[in-house]
């Protein structure tokens, strides 16, 4: 009997797709626009993207002609600066889309804003000759919580991009409390390491994924557990990046 109805319930499953679109059309996730899911033309075009200069190492924009190489003098001084990349600041339309995915799990956001972390490693040689892409991790308990790591499904969508494989090198070991309310040393301080290492990294060239870079503290620590456990190289992407006042 399952297989005689198969063919009638193929062809009426359009039919019944056309009339939940119509009794639900399919919105914009960040605005609500009927008709344009998973993102409306409007907020994409919204989206405040980070446009060269950009420090070649922080990444955070630059004063200058679009071609100016140059590093900022905070990213002289330090030790171990980790050259990270981002697609946009962290603010209006942008900061709305990375909220409506990380915390009311609006996956349908998941390819547009991965799209757009990989335009920002298509213009970038050393993001792009890279061996795999690693995500930021959450503490196990919170993945369960969300039911998801936005890290890792945007890291997806550059894989997909770049032809490598996404691997999950990095576990949080400590629950970190929120960063959010935490100044630039507290952020230090609350992620010294939360992260090891599983899985051999030597001699690899990493890409880490991750949504928000506020002070970098969570990719520089990651990137110090996979340099110490021996991978080449380590740089970041991430969606958005919270860029100071000038």
């Amino acid at each position: 009997m399952a297989e005689l109805l198969r063919p009638l319930v193929q062809a009426l499953r359009p039919w019944g797709r056309a009339v939940l679109d119509l009794l639900f059309p399919p919105r914009c996730q960040v605005c609500g626009q009927a008709d344009a899911f998973p993102l409306c033309g409007t907020c994409w075009a919204r989206f405040p993207r980070i446009a060269r200069p950009v420090c070649e190492m922080c990444g955070r924009p630059l004063r200058g002609p679009p071609d100016l190489a140059f590093t900022c003098v905070p990213c002289r001084h330090r030790r171990d600066p980790l050259r990270v990349r981002a697609f946009g600041r962290y603010e209006g339309a942008l900061r709305e889309a990375v909220h409506a995915l990380k915390y009311r799990g609006k996956l349908g956001l998941v390819e547009p804003l991965g799209r757009g972390l990989a335009e920002v490693v298509a213009q970038e040689p050393r993001l792009c000759g890279v061996d795999a892409v690693v995500p930021v991790p959450l503490h196990p308990r919170r993945e369960a919580q969300r039911g998801f790591n936005q890290a890792e499904e945007l890291a997806r969508v550059v894989s997909a991009d770049l032809g490598r494989p996404v691997r999950r090198l990095l576990v949080r070991v400590r629950d970190t409390p929120s960063q959010t309310e935490l100044d630039e040393d507290q952020r230090r301080r609350n992620v010294r390491e939360a992260f090891a290492v599983r899985g051999r990294v030597g001699g690899l060239r990493l890409l880490l994924v991750d949504d928000v870079v506020t002070t970098g503290s969570t990719l520089k620590e990651c990137a110090a557990a996979l340099r110490a456990a021996g991978a080449q190289e380590v740089c970041a992407v991430a969606v958005a990046m919270v860029v100071p006042d000038p």
